[in-house]
């Protein structure tokens, strides 16, 4: 067993998990990135159904319009409820970052030191080989 290599490895895994992570978080921002766009989709075609002359089309004579108008709203708090959990996941996917982050320097240190620390050990043996 080379402590050494297993350090580097630990720190080679540590990096993995730090970038998977961050990974993970860029997909969580994305998702909620895409929820938001989505309501502001609904937002905007409301607004523009809103600002629309009030004349007697046959949507709103038929009452499809008022339909329409609660089809916005329901879609609108399903994708605020799914925003709210999206914005907990990204919370919680910084959380794990950090922690992976963290675990990375860590490692990366444990093994900058182990190198040091063999690479000092070599350097004493080389000179007590001189001096024998």
């Amino acid at each position: 067993m080379n402590d050494v290599r297993d350090l580097a490895a630990l720190a080679q895994l540590a990096g993995l998990a730090s970038g998977a992570a961050e990974a993970r978080l860029a997909m969580l921002t994305r998702k909620a990135d895409d929820l938001r766009n989505r309501l502001a989709d609904l937002y905007a075609a409301r607004r523009a159904r809103a600002d629309a002359p009030d004349s007697l089309d046959t949507a709103m004579m038929a009452g499809a319009d008022l339909r329409w108008h609660r089809w916005i709203d329901s879609r609108r708090s399903a994708l605020n409820a799914e925003l709210a959990r999206a914005q907990v996941d990204i919370a919680r996917g910084r959380d794990a970052l950090r922690r992976a982050f963290g675990q990375k320097l860590a490692a990366e240190d444990l093994a900058a030191r182990g190198r040091a620390q063999a690479q000092h050990r070599r350097e004493r043996r080389a000179e007590r080989d001189q001096l024998s």
